[in-house]
């Protein structure tokens, strides 16, 4: 990106994207405030190049709702058992899970595990889920999901 120190848009009319996390509630308050913001030429101490324009991304802030399985009581061996993370927030968050710290790789479980990312529900939550299709004792211990945002990076 080219312009004057402490200004930012490419030089022809680029493009500035700016994301937040927040309520669906404060989008038009937000919204309001780029545009007046891009009005003036500034946001904060920050200068717009000429013909910069700027785009708005708003998603709902990141929220764990839940963690929990499938079965009450305690798991019998050879059974299947599923936990579900539920969570509200961003399209591009992602989940992982672990098992007492350690990051659960299904890809290279020599057993039969599996995961899967529902596709949002009604009220705006993403549910993932990890399986495990033949419960035994080396299945025991303390299952955790984090929930993060994937943040993409571009080079010029």
């Amino acid at each position: 990106m080219k312009g004057a120190p402490g200004s930012v848009g490419a030089v022809g009319g680029g493009e500035v994207m700016f994301q937040f996390f927040g309520p669906k509630i404060d989008a038009s308050r937000v919204r309001e405030a780029m545009e007046k913001m891009t009005e003036r030429g500034r946001i904060g101490n920050v200068s717009l190049a000429p013909g910069a324009k700027l785009s708005l991304r708003q998603d709902v802030g990141l929220m764990l709702q839940s963690v929990v399985i499938n079965q009450k009581g305690p798991i019998r061996e050879n059974t299947e058992f599923i936990l579900s993370c539920v969570a509200q927030g961003s399209s591009t968050m992602s989940f992982r899970w672990y098992k007492n710290g350690y990051f659960v790789n299904v890809t290279k479980a020599t057993r039969n595990m599996w995961t899967r990312l529902l596709p949002l529900d009604s009220k705006d939550h993403y549910t993932a889920l990890l399986g495990i299709n033949r419960a035994n004792r080396l299945d025991e211990g303390i299952y955790t999901c984090q929930v993060g945002v994937r943040v993409y990076r571009v080079k010029t």
